[in-house]
């Protein structure tokens, strides 16, 4: 029976320690798969399902800006469209650059005599200065135009546009990233499984072993109360003498 018993448990024993070695290979590549310490199953599936779920949502939120920056994109290109127009139309602006190409031409027929030496450089420098003002005026009124076309969002477009560029990189990288996650999570997902029955295969294992060494500890427990068998020899009875007849 003792015999029995521990080849039983011998048996069991085995089969607990080939069941570890097969949780301690998958937990090793599980591991080497995600970049993850705890790879039980509920941590991996609930990653999993984090890391899906973020990048879909991601991925939405991309593709809004992409579109966002589309509309921007437009809108700032017809505000310009519609200033330029309005500018040819205005006639305090019209003006304006006729008085600049006037003034221009009067600043290069100032070099010219001043190269010359027909006129002194202070002309030349007061020809330049009446120049830039006509110039000043007229940024001046183009301002005032591009006020009425939409013109005075322009700034924030421009801004929004530089901050939703970055934003729109950023979130195409982020979402490269979690993809490449996702994918390689994908391949652990036929691991976790195993890893699953793997460790239903250990409990049972070790389950089973220690009903074994109960069950030998039981058997050794009975042993110990049996005691050898009693023999008691009871000694046979002698026949009397026969009294013997007399001659």
């Amino acid at each position: 029976m003792r015999d029995q018993d521990a080849q039983e448990l011998d048996q069991f024993r085995r089969r607990a320690a080939e069941a570890q070695d097969r949780l301690t290979k998958l937990r090793r590549m599980l591991r080497d798969i995600t970049h993850r310490v705890d790879v039980s199953p509920e941590t991996l599936r609930g990653a999993i399902t984090r890391l899906e779920d973020e990048r879909d949502k991601l991925a939405l939120d991309t593709e809004s800006m992409v579109y966002r920056k589309k509309a921007i994109e437009d809108a700032i290109a017809e505000i310009t469209a519609k200033s330029a127009e309005a500018m040819k139309k205005d006639r305090v602006a019209v003006e304006l650059d006729k008085l600049i190409q006037s003034r221009e031409v009067e600043l290069k027929r100032m070099q010219q005599l001043a190269a010359e030496k027909n006129v002194s450089q202070a002309d030349v420098e007061a020809t330049e200065a009446r120049v830039g003002e006509a110039r000043v005026r007229l940024w001046e009124r183009q301002e005032v135009v591009n006020r009425t076309a939409g013109g005075d969002v322009l700034a924030d477009l421009n801004k929004e546009l530089a901050m939703l560029s970055i934003n729109s990189f950023e979130s195409e990288h982020r979402l490269q990233r979690l993809k490449i996650a996702v994918a390689d999570y994908s391949k652990a997902v036929d691991q976790i499984d195993e890893l699953e029955n793997a460790q239903a295969a250990k409990a049972a294992a070790q389950q089973a072993a220690l009903e074994a060494e109960n069950h030998m500890a039981e058997h050794l427990r009975s042993l110990r109360q049996l005691q050898p068998p009693t023999i008691n020899l009871h000694a046979r009875p002698q026949p009397q003498p026969q009294p013997q007849p007399q001659q």
